[in-house]
């Protein structure tokens, strides 16, 4: 278990029991327990939350940082002395209402395009889409009676408000803040969907008014939450409240009468007003645990419900203003994406959850499914949190999650696994990686110069959930260009991506496009131009990447976060001009993904040549790293041409050609997936394929290599496809179907040394180079084979690697076919040392390439200038071995035929024949007997590779 000792904070124990004795009506067990389904025994649930807090400025988040604060908060810190505390609890993000966003779904608000801050200027698409599920829909499903008092700040249009997302109650303002006293002028609190003067309103728990000002808003949140309480505990359905104070948020107000409290200490004048704001706060929290004890008021606790209510308490994000809000010891503050804007303090009180300290990183999206859980129902799937009870309990010893992300347009970007963190903290800032310490310092030292093992880690990571999310939705025309679809008007001869009405949106209207619009869900398109050539130049990255400013003072983009992120690069459209026109597309590399719904990612090759005299060019002269694998799709007339890389982000992806359009490719591709054609051409003219592992080629598909360099582990041509492979390079190690050469150089794969193809193997024109390095068959040198008809007419070409240099009677099995026919062009071999040469006469018959020696027999297995005994004990030790010393026959196998013909040369040495001795000759009458059925067969050849 990762729970520490529960800590006492320094908390009166007549305040604890106040708060936590009392009957027992239900114990709600975290673990070992099956769900409960009914409402008289599911849990309530109360969800506190305060806004813009400091870190430091409660006593129990305090205390646990081993600091004290003159902050008073003593129902906080009793209630967490009973609570499991988790002191690396983070939100989504560092301001309120995108933080509320992806707590209140439980789901990352990134990922349905809520990255503004719900501000005035956002009306009226500031909400959160009503597609989304929000918990109060949720539990409300479940049976809930749901009540939300404070502060909504994800919605104000009528679509988005309380009445209309599954609340039953709702008592508070619409938007981000309000004056902490009752004015006409400001005021903005409704109760349901009406404006309410809460200032002239009796308090439900009769709290006193300052004297001058009037009844406080956090003590009307308090007499509203408690009045929820009295209104529904012990009914027939459970409650759901969720109490959101907007305190100590500003405007910066509070009670003279709390602020007073605070007279005796060092805090400054600022300083005392949120002391005195969250004192106001932490009181509305007492008054809360009072009703959970005695929900009629009546002093008879013998109605409580706390010991069937789960209590969660945090901060939607760091403190915003140094001179009102306390972050030590972390960096940063509200709206940056250091520990001090999203780490905040956080607990989870549950009946029977053994206090402690959880210090494993959690977050506010698993609030969402933890309450579904303790409440008997299905977590639905597709959210971000998990159910955190049992990591608190102990039952499950693992972290809730391997990473924890925050990305909020170009403002901050971050991913951490609880050690380690990755951060853009702030929008002209650079990458830097931190190692936290476990209380949340230590981003004051950047160590990615030495892990850059971690940043490649941590930069995956990031990008697996980038390509997930949405760019900005929630906001005007002013700051979004809405649509993902966008057309690129060549206003000049070359123009930006990011010039000012280079694009037309969806609805036809001139706009612009940024880095921000660059997501998995982008689609360009680039139409031919009848008249003039022209360039489309890729001049922005994306929100993640480094800003201007950071790359002017020297921070380049990092691999992975520098690259233009899409989904689609459509080129479409009729070419009817006269003469031949061109569309180049340059600049900073593509990385291509799949959408969030799924689509494929894909270049669309759909424009048409329709004209009777021209052509029409698209020149595709950008790098392509691949997220997903990348479909050429579409069955357009143009020519379209490749000049820039295919490589994997960093999985290995493939390239697959759809339709029956022509694509020439002459980069140098580094794709470690497979080359699938499943329709149309493929060209490779130049550059290379050189990491790929098949290449596929379905029938009515054309495989075309007139240049370049490319391997393939396996190549499958289907019986109706076309392979035409007439310059390059071609190396493989298994092909699958029949291959002809017609000018290229077919070489063997550098970890086999084969070149095997399971049908018919044609050289009509280029070349066979085979590399020699040493003489073991399959590892140090090649060989090429054909399960059917091996017809030679091209090239042979051999050579020596690595210093080596054979000896007399070494061979090497090169070739392999269950027919050989027609004969090699030319043969090149390379010079063997003096007195030594090369006996091709083997190679279209058996495959074998021998050494040979002047003066030496075949039989002379020792090259001893002498047929003997000693080369029959050479014979003995090979026996039965492909290649080697003892064959006689240059057949690659040493049996029993090498064995006659020893016996036949018997005696002689040089080129002189000699009569056996008789001994000799009982030796051999004996091993006779051994070599009868030993004579090699192609088959058994064939089966020994």
């Amino acid at each position: 278990m990762n729970l520490k000792p529960p800590v006492s904070f320094g908390i009166p124990l007549n305040l604890i029991a106040r708060i936590l004795t009392g009957p027992v009506i239900f114990v709600f067990v975290i673990s070992g327990m099956a769900p409960q389904t009914h409402a008289t025994t599911a849990p309530n649930i109360v969800l506190l939350f305060s806004d813009d807090a400091g870190y430091a400025d409660f006593g129990f988040s305090s205390q646990q940082l081993g600091l004290t604060t003159e902050f008073r908060t003593p129902n906080l810190d009793a209630l967490a002395s009973k609570s499991v505390v988790a002191t690396a609890a983070y939100v989504t993000s560092s301001t309120c209402a995108v933080s509320r966003a992806g707590m209140l779904t439980g789901r990352y608000q990134q990922r349905f395009g809520f990255h503004y801050n719900a501000l005035p200027a956002d009306l009226p698409n500031e909400g959160v889409p009503a597609s989304e599920n929000l918990i109060f829909e949720q539990m409300k499903s479940m049976g809930y009676a749901t009540g939300v008092i404070g502060k909504w700040h994800i919605g104000e249009q009528e679509q988005w408000q309380p009445q209309n997302q599954g609340v039953d109650y709702f008592f508070g303002m619409l938007d981000g803040a309000n004056d902490y006293f009752y004015s006409d002028s400001t005021n903005s609190i409704y109760r349901n969907a009406n404006l309410v003067n809460w200032g002239v309103e009796p308090s439900f728990n009769n709290i006193a008014p300052d004297p001058v000002r009037g009844r406080e808003l956090t003590d009307t949140f308090a007499d509203e939450s408690t009045q929820f309480i009295a209104n529904h505990a012990n009914g027939s359905e459970p409650f759901f409240l969720y109490t959101a104070f907007n305190s100590p948020h500003g405007p910066f107000q509070a009670k003279s009468a709390d602020v007073a409290e605070f007279n005796g200490t060092s805090l400054s004048s600022t300083r005392k007003v949120a002391a005195g704001m969250t004192l106001a706060m932490d009181r509305a929290v007492g008054l809360i645990l009072d009703r959970l004890e005695d929900p009629n008021g009546d002093g008879n606790k013998a109605d409580s419900v706390l010991d069937n209510t789960i209590i969660v308490f945090a901060n939607d994000n760091g403190g915003a203003n140094p001179s009102y809000h306390n972050n030590s010891p972390l960096e940063g503050l509200k709206g940056s994406a250091y520990e001090g804007g999203i780490r905040v303090p956080a607990f989870v009180y549950a009946p029977g959850l053994t206090p402690g300290v959880y210090d494993k990183q959690i977050s506010t999206l698993d609030f969402f499914p933890t309450f579904v859980a303790a409440a008997g129902g299905a977590i639905p799937a597709n959210l971000d949190g998990v159910d955190l009870m049992p990591y608190l309990s102990g039952a499950n010893t693992n972290a809730p999650h391997d990473y924890l992300y925050t990305h909020n347009r170009q403002n901050f970007s971050a991913v951490q696994d609880g050690e380690w963190k990755f951060v853009k903290p702030e929008a002209n800032d650079y990458w830097r990686l931190y190692h936290l310490n476990p209380d949340g310092t230590g981003e004051d030292v950047d160590v990615s110069a030495l892990y850059p093992e971690k940043v490649a880690e941590l930069t995956r990571a990031f990008v697996d959930f980038e390509v997930q999310t949405e760019k900005p939705l929630n906001s005007t025309e002013t700051y979004i260009h809405f649509g993902n679809t966008f057309v690129f008007r060549n206003i000049f001869p070359n123009t930006s991506w990011s010039t000012s009405g280079a694009w037309l949106n969806e609805e036809g209207q001139s706009t612009g496009l940024n880095r921000v619009d660059s997501t998995s869900n982008l689609i360009v398109v680039l139409k031919p131009d009848n008249n003039v050539d022209y360039g489309s130049i890729v001049s922005f990255a994306r929100a993640a990447s480094h800003s201007p400013t950071a790359l002017a003072a020297g921070h380049p983009d990092l691999p992975g976060l520098g690259e233009t992120l899409l989904n689609e690069v459509r080129l479409e459209g009729s070419f009817t001009g006269a003469g031949n026109r061109t569309a180049s597309l340059t600049g900073n590399t593509l990385m291509v993904a799949n959408n969030q719904e799924g689509r494929v990612a894909q270049i669309g090759l759909h424009a048409t040549d329709d004209s009777p005299t021209g052509s029409y060019t698209y020149n595709i002269a950008v790098d392509v790293v691949l997220y997903n694998d990348l479909h050429l799709t579409g069955d357009g007339t143009a020519n379209f041409q490749f000049t820039g890389d295919f490589r994997d982000f960093y999985t290995p992806r493939s390239l697959i050609k759809q339709g029956s359009s022509h694509v020439k490719l002459t980069g140098q591709s580094t794709f470690a997936g497979d080359l699938l054609v499943e329709g149309g051409q493929v060209e490779v003219a130049g550059g290379g394929i050189t990491n790929a592992r098949y290449l596929v080629v379905d029938t009515g598909a054309e495989y075309r290599q007139t240049g370049g360099d490319v391997a393939f582990d396996t190549v499958i041509i289907s019986p109706a496809a076309t392979t035409t492979l007439t310059g390059g390079v071609f190396t493989t190690s298994d092909v699958v179907g029949d291959l002809v050469n017609n000018g290229a150089v077919f070489k063997a794969s550098d970890a086999t040394r084969m070149f095997l193809v399971n049908g018919d193997l044609t050289l009509a024109a280029g070349s066979l180079d085979l590399e020699l390095g040493g003489l073991q068959f399959g590892v140090d040198y090649d060989h090429f084979g054909a399960a059917g008809l091996f017809t030679a007419g091209a090239d042979l070409n051999v050579s020596f690697t690595d210093g080596f240099m054979p000896t007399a009677n070494d061979q090497f099995w090169l070739l392999d076919a269950g027919n050989f026919a027609g004969s090699f062009s030319t043969i090149s071999l390379p010079a063997l040392a003096a007195g030594l040469s090369w006996d091709s006469s083997n190679l279209l018959t058996t495959g074998v390439l021998r050494v040979s020696q002047a003066g030496i027999l075949p039989e002379d297995f020792n090259a001893d200038h002498a047929v003997n005994g000693a080369d029959l004990s050479v014979w003995e030790t090979s026996f039965g071995q492909l290649g080697g010393r003892g064959d006689a026959d240059a057949d690659y196998l040493v049996d029993g035929s090498d064995f006659l013909a020893w016996q036949r040369s018997y005696g002689q040495s040089s080129n002189f024949a000699a009569t056996p001795e008789p001994a000799s000759l009982a030796i051999a009458a004996v091993l006779a007997a051994c070599a009868v059925g030993y004579r090699r067969t192609n088959s058994r050849k064939s089966s020994n590779r």
